[in-house]
């Protein structure tokens, strides 16, 4: 799953996470993300807030083709 936020600074972040359930509603994964946002001490060395507000999120599927 692919989780895109926004920073307080206006500065897009694309989360990235493994093995997710993908029979997740959309309104439990947006309530999920607001939730990491209202963490405080999700923040750089600059103290600017890691995980922002919501801008989307997208289930990403990775297909391996093995050559020989």
């Amino acid at each position: 799953m692919q989780l895109r936020t926004r920073t307080s600074q206006g500065l897009r972040h694309n989360w990235k996470l493994k093995d997710v359930d993908e029979n997740l509603a959309p309104a439990a994964v947006e309530q999920a993300m607001r939730d990491l946002a209202s963490f405080d001490f999700l923040v750089d060395a600059k103290g600017v807030q890691r995980f922002g507000d919501p801008i989307g999120a997208a289930y990403v599927v990775t297909t391996k083709n093995p050559l020989f």
